[in-house]
């Protein structure tokens, strides 16, 4: 669960239609590393995460922040930025729907590495390192099936930042 006095600019919503409808479409399109789950597991993986929106302006996740969980854009858009030494913010990505932010939090729980902010309204799945660790222990083959993507995405992110540090160095 997020943490309600440090992010209380998310609003807890209904796991209603039209969060099951772009769940749904997220964890069986293979828009993300999360998709490809079969009709039958969505309901299943819905019962471990929660829903929120987050009104242009929200931050999601603080940078030095302990927070345990993950989310899942389903609607909407989020700009990650890390702090500069010099105390400035920098933009270093956009996070589209489809895309899954806070994997690392989730599984060295250590505070974030940098700051999300809703660049528009959002919706987003969020799934808590407690309900992670049930999912494995309740459905085993879902769990396994989460930290094996999880795993894959975070080796994606890797190689993806090794080969900018390769560009930036040469």
């Amino acid at each position: 669960m997020i943490d309600a006095e440090r992010y209380r600019e998310l609003d807890a919503v209904e796991k209603d239609a039209d969060f099951m409808g772009k769940l749904t479409q997220r964890l069986s399109v293979g828009t993300s590393v999360f998709g490809r789950y079969n009709a039958d597991d969505i309901p299943k993986i819905a019962n471990y995460m929660e829903a929120y929106r987050a009104s242009t302006g929200s931050a999601v996740f603080v940078e030095g922040h302990q927070a345990g969980y993950l989310c899942i854009v389903l609607d909407g858009g989020l700009d990650v930025v890390k702090e500069t030494k010099l105390g400035r913010s920098r933009k270093i990505t956009d996070v589209c729907p489809g895309t899954t932010i806070g994997e690392m939090s989730i599984i060295d729980g250590q505070p974030h590495s940098a700051t999300a902010v809703a660049s528009c309204p959002s919706l987003l799945a969020v799934l808590s390192k407690e309900n992670l660790l049930r999912l494995v222990d309740e459905e085993p083959r879902l769990g396994a099936k989460m930290l094996a993507n999880i795993a894959e995405l975070l080796s994606m992110r890797l190689r993806k930042t090794n080969d900018m540090l390769i560009d930036y160095l040469n």
